[in-house]
């Protein structure tokens, strides 16, 4: 398994159990937070009305936040699990030219929208700010363009730009575990051409809202799922089984301004519990993510 490997499996078998408390609607998250943290920059809200947890996880904490007394020491035994989790999403999603420095400053704050643990830290790469947030089961990133320019005039250019910028960010493989073959590990060498059918193309329907932000929510489509898990006669990127990971369920948003992707953090079991309309992402875990409990056994 590459070097990677133990803590990400240390990481996968936790987020596989805690998708099976995802029961919560996003109404019922935005309830949850509205009262303790308003949101000051609405840009990925739909035109429904939903505010979701989401929505605040791309809006950057002020210094007093960063810096007050939510903040927990980065050496702090509390998070150490959560830091290594988030390095290895951040490792497992992004290209490798894309990497924060080594010494990137990291922020761990507790409880820091409503009773969710965040982490977050932001760093300048490729002519663009890069923020990037983190719960247990949520992973968002946010680019500003560093000299301020326009990224799209309309629907045609917002979509190439955001096309574009996810194709060079995304990782361009990513392991996996096939239970047709007993939990085998293998390796995806074609994902980027699976991240731009599931969240690129314009068969994907992309949506405007009523301020000319352009956002897609991925479909899932029964047809795209048809084959079953024991077929070996197909690549495993066919089986039902590839439609559990984080790569099927890329979000996005282009404002013209700033463009943000985000995905639920999840390498087998509860990709498919998100929702069509935005994801579910409210789960336990989330409340309860900087925590000895998590520390592996010495």
């Amino acid at each position: 398994m590459h070097k990677y490997g133990f803590c990400k499996l240390k990481c996968w078998l936790y987020l596989a159990s805690s998708f099976a408390f995802l029961t919560c609607t996003i109404i019922c998250c935005a309830g949850s937070i509205n009262n303790s943290l308003p949101l000051t920059n609405d840009l990925t809200n739909k035109e429904e009305g939903f505010k979701s947890i989401v929505d605040y996880l791309f809006q950057w904490p002020s210094e007093a936040v960063l810096h007050g007394l939510k903040r927990i020491n980065s050496d702090a035994p509390e998070v150490k699990f959560a830091k290594i989790q988030c390095d290895e999403w951040i490792r497992t999603a992004l290209d490798k030219a894309w990497y924060p420095p080594e010494k990137t400053e990291t922020y761990f704050l507790r409880n820091e929208l409503s009773n969710h643990d965040v982490v977050r830290l932001a760093w300048n790469s490729h002519g663009y700010r890069i923020e990037v947030s983190q719960t247990a089961s949520i992973f968002v990133i946010k680019l500003i363009p560093k000299d301020h320019s326009y990224l799209g005039n309309d629907v045609v250019q917002k979509m190439k730009t955001v096309r574009d910028l996810g194709v060079q960010l995304f990782n361009k493989s990513a392991y996996f575990n096939d239970s047709r073959k007993q939990g085998a590990v293998g390796v995806l060498t074609n994902l980027t051409d699976i991240i731009i059918s599931s969240s690129f193309s314009t068969n994907c329907h992309p949506q405007v809202n009523t301020r000319g932000m352009l956002y897609l929510d991925p479909p899932l489509d029964s047809e795209l799922v048809r084959q079953t898990d024991n077929n070996m006669d197909v690549p495993w990127d066919m089986t039902n089984e590839s439609y559990e990971y984080w790569f099927r369920y890329i979000y996005w948003w282009n404002n013209g301004f700033q463009i943000g992707f985000y995905f639920p953090k999840t390498e087998g079991y509860g990709a498919r519990l998100v929702s069509r309309r935005g994801p579910l992402f409210n789960i336990v875990q989330d409340k309860d993510f900087f925590s000895p409990f998590h520390l592996p056994n010495k």
